[in-house]
């Protein structure tokens, strides 16, 4: 979770992840798994391949969250307590919470998969039957972590049930009806049950998608998807790896990604986290991805469906730095030296070098200590710096890949590298504390990167703001643009042919005129009843008032 600074852009701009203090909600922030109580999200080092699972956390929320939610957020935490202390009956032992999480939600399959575990650990034949029951409902209602469930010490003594096997044996069919359900309940969620909304099903990467958003729009978002894909492939995740299972019999569970328009999206922030200063969310116990745009926004939550993905199969959770820091390089793609993608420096890289230059970045194993509750609040905007800096640095010296396959391989049942410093050594050959240093060193001499509102001379001559898919133009300041056809409330999709989704993508593509030049842009434009046409405008670039 990232809170920005105010920032201002032209004509009272806003985006997200930068503007308004417009907060990055992520996985493993959000709808953690705890692993047989050692920690939120954390899988033990000293035994990643064979975990209790039991009990799964369901979100918390945020700052500003609901009178329910809070409830909720409460009883969750006093449930976890109990059950990790064993405590499973009595008025309010774990069982007994687990009931009341139940009663809140009929829907929640987490709750409902918790109660399970409760009652089947008990032991008593009635509660036995019971949790066999509780266990279907959970998997009928969403709950398609099969993995987790075959492997849950909690559930041992349902192993041997018909309802189990079944389960287990159908999980392809149960995945299919799971996730149709899934986002007919959704759609009708909606106002005016989702009217102007459409429901699609990508088998190739297992997403389906609810989108608010134009066709085009929407086969852009699923483009995006596919780079990002194809980014973990070729550099991140090991060698002959890909980003899906290739398990035909035990696919990935299928994720829900929510693309709402600016007004659902509003709508649905306050209704479940309390707040629309939030960006993005990926919530990895409900597969459901959420994103207020479909730029940077979009390609970090996707990095953490495919990050997950990973980490399930090989069945260590590895800590919220290397989570995070992983995922926001995605953030900002490009092409690298030989054409491939790559990553960017951007926002974050800016602070970074920054944060070196005052001699005050955060040391690695403070980094590595920091506890998940603290990431975002303890120098919370620093962390993701520093995080994503040490696998952007790993990627310039070409040693991303061989570094995770390094971490990955040297955490396992028999060992533990969980803050990934025997992997560093092993990559660069030399001592952590001289691969650190090398780090500060390069962190001095990062380049500027383009970043909305605070280092961009030059701008078009109209105001902007955040569209979802594009940027809304909400001022015309001088008459060149209307005099070039545009309007207010059209949106601008394009500049010189390329992409802008968002204030950051905007302040990359615009870096590359000066003042004076002419660049044609594509907008989109909205005739009522008549539907949306797609049009193109000459614009011209202006120096920007300080």
């Amino acid at each position: 979770m990232v809170m920005r600074g105010e920032r201002s852009w032209l004509v009272g701009l806003a985006f997200a992840g930068r503007g308004r203090g417009v907060v990055w909600l992520c996985g493993g922030l959000v709808g953690l798994v705890v692993w047989g109580g050692l920690g939120a999200g954390v899988a033990s080092a000293q035994e990643p391949a064979n975990p209790a699972v039991s009990p799964v956390m369901s979100p918390a929320g945020g700052g500003g969250v609901r009178a329910a939610a809070k409830k909720k957020s409460e009883l969750t935490a006093a449930f976890l307590a109990k059950f990790n202390a064993g405590e499973d009956s009595g008025a309010e032992g774990a069982e007994a919470l687990a009931r009341k999480l139940v009663e809140l939600d009929e829907f929640d399959f987490i709750a409902r998969y918790n109660l399970a575990a409760v009652l089947a650990r008990s032991g008593d034949a009635a509660k036995l039957k019971e949790a066999e029951g509780e266990l279907k409902n959970a998997v009928e209602r969403g709950f398609v972590e099969f993995d987790l469930m075959a492997r849950d010490r909690n559930l041992a003594s349902l192993r041997g049930t018909a309802t189990f096997r079944a389960l287990l044996t159908k999980w392809p069919e149960v995945q299919e009806r799971v996730i149709d359900q899934r986002l007919q309940r959704m759609l009708e969620t909606l106002p005016e049950k989702g009217k102007g909304y459409t429901t699609s099903k990508d088998a190739e990467s297992r997403i389906a998608i609810l989108s608010g958003l134009p066709e085009r729009s929407l086969s852009g978002a699923i483009e995006e998807m596919r780079r990002v894909e194809r980014y973990w492939e070729t550099h991140i995740l090991p060698e002959g790896q890909g980003a899906l299972s290739a398990d035909e019999k035990r696919p990935d569970p299928w994720v829900l990604v929510f693309l709402p328009t600016p007004k659902d999206y509003q709508r649905w922030a306050i209704e479940k986290l309390g707040t629309v200063q939030v960006g993005g969310i990926y919530d990895h116990d409900r597969k459901e991805l959420v994103a207020q745009n479909l730029g940077p926004l979009l390609r970090h939550e996707y990095s953490h469906v495919l990050h997950w993905r990973h980490m399930m199969r090989t069945g260590f959770v590895q800590p919220l730095w290397v989570q995070e820091g992983l995922c926001s390089l995605a953030e900002d793609l490009g092409p690298g030296s030989q054409g491939n993608l790559s990553a960017l420096t951007n926002w974050r890289s800016n602070m970074l070098r920054k944060l070196a230059k005052a001699n005050r970045l955060p040391k690695w194993e403070e980094l590595w200590g920091v506890k998940e509750a603290k990431f975002t609040e303890n120098r919370g905007l620093a962390n993701y710096a520093a995080a994503r800096g040490i696998f952007l640095f790993l990627s310039e010296e070409g040693k991303l890949r061989e570094w995770y396959s390094a971490y990955v391989r040297n955490n396992t049942p028999m060992q533990n590298d969980r803050d990934g410093q025997r992997a560093f050594e092993e990559v660069f050959g030399m001592p952590i504390r001289d691969v650190q240093q090398r780090w500060r060193l390069w962190a001095q001499t990062l380049p500027e990167a383009p970043e909305g509102g605070v280092n961009v001379r030059f701008g078009l001559s109209v105001g902007l703001e955040d569209a979802g898919d594009g940027l809304r133009v909400n001022a015309m300041p001088d008459g060149n643009a209307l005099r070039a056809g545009i309007r207010v409330n059209d949106v601008i999709l394009t500049i010189g042919g390329k992409a802008v989704r968002d204030m950051t993508e905007y302040a990359r593509v615009i870096s590359a005129y000066k003042r004076g030049d002419e660049v044609e842009v594509e907008y989109r434009r909205s005739q009522g009843q008549r539907g949306q046409v797609v049009g193109k405008a000459v614009l011209r670039v202006v120096e920007l008032a300080e």
